[in-house]
């Protein structure tokens, strides 16, 4: 008996990590970042650069640099990135600019992702980063997990026949545009290539290395009466975003990115797509992600979330579906 199934009969299951370990999520306050990119143009050299920011600032970079090997800070919430910072101070300044002007609200401007060598950062460190006058927020980032069934093979569209989905015609969704943020998607699927308008991967390989994402997009829009497959509830138009990185090893736990995924919920921002489906979830609320959110929601975004499959831990309150105004989805097994 494999070790999950014997701690399932005993009654106890492993908790999943609830955080990204090596990374976090800092907020510099706005108009702090604003005023860092206005004097970038006058600070030509790497010292010009160093004296243009503040001690707030500065202080915190040597803080992560000198204890926990600062690696890379990126801008969240921004779509083109650019290029990828490393630790020199000058790319965290360049981090810092974009953050606060290309984010596409001011809401979400001023957000970073802070990559460190050491895995290890305590409660204790995050309290002395959010001591700066100049930080708004310092929080871990969360991790998700996709929300699979314990056995997918017996999923057989039950739930369509039910409500008697196919005693109806289907409504036309050709307009409407919705995006998947999963696993990736089999782009070449016969029930799915008419139906994807856009397919982001960013670092990553094509495939679909755990078919979750395929499954998820073809219950949303797979072709309906091909001979192939299964039917889709809506022939809308996909956009599908790969948030999980490829594993380095066969077997290996799914690996959330929130750098790609805080992009693909940004890029819906001022774009066609209406409705963003996220089949996953954790335990652990985020400040970052909750608002990005708002912003989706007050812009007429409709945001499906699954309520998660936890049962047997205790049904523990689960994000994104506990954020406000999201349509927490259940799925009986």
């Amino acid at each position: 008996m494999a070790l999950t199934q014997a701690m399932r009969v005993a009654g106890e299951l492993p908790r999943r990590r609830e955080n990204v370990p090596g990374q976090i999520i800092v907020r510099l306050k706005p108009a702090v970042a604003r005023q860092i990119a206005a004097d970038a143009p006058r600070a030509a050299t790497s010292r010009a650069l160093a004296d243009a920011m503040p001690d707030e600032v500065r202080g915190p970079i040597g803080f992560l640099r000198d204890n926990f090997g600062l690696q890379s800070m990126k801008p969240l919430f921004v779509v083109d990135a650019g290029d990828a910072p490393a630790q020199a101070l000058d790319a965290v300044h360049r981090s810092i600019v974009r953050s606060a002007t290309a984010a596409p609200r001011e809401s979400l401007a001023g957000f970073q992702i802070v990559q460190v060598k050491d895995k290890k950062m305590g409660a204790a460190a995050l309290k002395r980063l959010s001591a700066s006058k100049a930080i708004d927020l310092v929080e871990p980032v969360p991790r998700r997990w996709l929300k699979t069934a314990a056995d997918p093979m017996k999923i057989r569209q039950w739930g369509l026949r039910a409500i008697r989905w196919f005693d109806e015609r289907r409504p036309g969704a050709g307009r409407v545009h919705v995006a998947v943020l999963d696993s990736g998607v089999d782009a070449g699927h016969p029930d799915l290539a008419d139906a994807i308008e856009e397919y982001r991967h960013d670092g990553n390989g094509a495939r679909d290395f755990l078919g979750h994402g395929t499954h998820v997009s073809g219950t949303i829009a797979a072709v309906v009466n091909n001979s192939v497959g299964i039917a889709g509830v809506a022939n809308c138009r996909l956009h599908c975003w790969k948030v999980f990185d490829d594993p380095k090893r066969p077997g290996d736990d799914e690996n959330f990115n929130f750098e790609f995924y805080s992009k693909a919920l940004a890029a819906a921002l001022d774009s066609n797509i209406k409705v963003i489906n996220l089949s996953i979830g954790g335990e652990d609320h985020s400040k970052a992600e909750a608002t990005i959110f708002a912003e989706l929601i007050d812009a007429g975004v409709v945001i499906s979330t699954a309520m998660g499959n936890e049962f047997e831990s205790g049904n523990p309150k689960e994000y994104p579906a506990g954020y406000p105004d999201t349509i927490g989805v259940w799925s009986r097994r």
